[in-house]
């Protein structure tokens, strides 16, 4: 889920962000991308707003639930893929790291573009430049359950 809210008029103040009534971060952004969740569950989202050692009420509770998978966690059909890769193979240059069908959130994976190990920063790939890229993804849900995936990209 991508959260994201209005700056208050104080730059130095920040933001607490709230998943289910548990702290998850403190950002200085006026946005937030929460990573990790379970397919077809519902979370509730606050944000309060710190100014030195003051913070605001919790924001106005937001009630999201996330989609469910398209084929059942055993089924053989079932393989992860990244949400926002559209048909063409054509992505954005930051591309977020949204899964669909991914059933485990705290799965083991790995990246490649054109052919290097990669880390993303922030749950994001940004390519270097746009054109044709290679995305290699080896995803590891449990020990039985492993998929390596190969994305042609034309970044734009």
């Amino acid at each position: 889920m991508e959260l994201s809210w209005n700056a208050v008029a104080d730059a130095d103040a920040s933001y607490q962000v709230y998943i289910n009534g548990n702290l998850v971060a403190t950002t200085k952004s006026t946005k937030f991308v929460a990573t990790a969740l379970e397919p077809g569950r519902a979370y509730t989202f606050n944000v309060k707003t710190i100014k030195g050692d003051v913070a605001s009420d919790a924001s106005t509770t937001v009630s999201q639930t996330t989609m469910p998978l398209n084929f059942g966690v055993d089924e053989e059909d079932r393989i992860p893929y990244l949400y926002l890769v559209r048909e063409q193979g054509t992505t954005p240059r930051t591309l977020p790291l949204y899964y669909h069908d991914l059933a485990n959130p705290n799965a083991i994976i790995r990246y490649w573009v054109d052919g290097e190990a990669f880390t993303p920063t922030d749950n994001t790939i940004t390519f270097s430049s746009k054109g044709e890229h290679t995305l290699r993804i080896e995803i590891e849900e449990t020990a039985t359950r492993k998929w390596e995936i190969q994305y042609k990209l034309n970044v734009d």
